[in-house]
């Protein structure tokens, strides 16, 4: 990641938005009114795909000992990315982030911004529940995956930069987001001194959940609908500096669909994933079942196909900085990713190299 160094670093960084944070009032959930509906979902890991238990295992029901991904882990990270690209506030008052998008950016009085108003808000006394549900997600059993019992651990290096390394953490107006490794089967093991073994579902692995919705306003419906399915063809255009080579060399285009990370092990390959939405149903008249008439139209297969792209337009159409970074960091492509994806040696930050080195751009 830094100049003049033959690695990338797992990580490079999204800068957010300089515009102001824009509120409205939430809709309250005793009224009825909005659209709501649910989102059937399926997530398929496409690299070794980790949410741990501490120890190192997968997080597993306590009813049937099956793995599954909880639903703030998967709330957590759609949140996250909504943050991005809605421009919104974070979610707690200790993380360190730029003046703009602290929590308390988040209100202006009774009025919250976009995520707020649909994932939910708390500060100190003030407490909005959120628009929006998820269902944990619970492993789908097929002939042709591993059992858990038969998943492959990974000893993997511990540790990672202090934010104390201005090399790796460049200032607060950028949220940090892992490079894909496309096609990787396992984790890039470590013959460190310090190591972890973590057991994570092999890629293949697919798990399925539900998200429910109720009295969104149509922005924050697309807002939901681009976090939840991104993008299936973008061309994402790389700077020689970005890709580290001499000037000469000249920039390189990718090309490929857009995918979440999520979960442990990131740095080390882990937690590529393909969310897919399969179906919605949707009320836009959510009084309309009270005067005797259902009003809930249901989408799958092409039709979902075509509503999802409608719906999601506006923010795919988007050229901004955040975006065009954005979409450098979740592109899932082999082209032109022939760099080893690693952090430096503890040798390397013990000799001081990284004092004063430029970063890699994200572009």
């Amino acid at each position: 990641m830094p100049q003049g160094e033959d690695f990338w670093n797992p990580y490079r960084w999204v800068t957010v938005r300089d515009r102001p944070i824009e509120h409205e009032a939430p809709r309250y959930h005793h009224a009825s009114h909005g659209l709501s509906g649910r989102l059937w979902c399926e997530l398929e890991a496409l690299t070794p795909f980790l949410i741990g238990d501490g120890s190192g295992e997968f997080v597993r029901h306590r009813r049937d000992g099956q793995p599954y991904v909880p639903a703030t882990s998967l709330k957590g990270a759609l949140r996250s990315l909504a943050e991005v690209v809605g421009n919104a506030a974070v979610p707690f008052a200790n993380q360190t982030v730029d003046r703009q998008h602290g929590l308390d950016r988040a209100s202006a009085g009774p009025r919250l911004d976009t995520v707020a108003r649909t994932f939910g808000y708390l500060s100190r006394d003030n407490v909005f529940a959120g628009l929006i549900r998820f269902s944990d997600a619970t492993m789908e059993s097929e002939e042709e995956t591993l059992a858990p019992s038969q998943w492959p651990p990974y000893d993997v290096a511990v540790g990672q930069p202090k934010t104390t390394h201005r090399a790796f953490y460049p200032g607060n107006n950028r949220r940090k987001f892992y490079h894909h490794h496309p096609g990787v089967t396992g984790l890039v093991s470590s013959s460190a001194k310090q190591t972890v073994r973590l057991r994570p579902a092999p890629p293949g692995t697919r798990f399925s959940f539900t998200v429910n919705f109720a009295n969104l306003r149509d922005d924050e419906l697309d807002l939901l609908l681009y976090c939840l399915v991104l993008e299936e063809q973008v061309a994402v255009a790389l700077s020689p500096a970005a890709l580290g080579r001499a000037d000469s060399a000249g920039p390189a285009t990718l090309h490929g669909p857009l995918r979440h990370k999520m979960g442990g092990a990131k740095p080390h390959g882990g937690g590529s994933v393909h969310v897919r939405v399969t179906k919605m149903t949707l009320r836009a008249d959510a009084a309309a079942r009270y005067r005797g008439r259902d009003g809930m139209e249901t989408w799958e297969a092409n039709a979902l196909t075509d509503e999802l792209a409608r719906r999601t337009a506006s923010i795919r159409g988007r050229t901004d900085v955040t975006m065009q970074e954005l979409r450098a960091m979740l592109i899932y492509t082999t082209e032109d990713r022939r760099k080893p994806i690693e952090y430096p040696t503890y040798q390397w930050f013990q000799n001081g190299r990284n004092a004063n080195t430029p970063l890699k751009p994200t572009l």
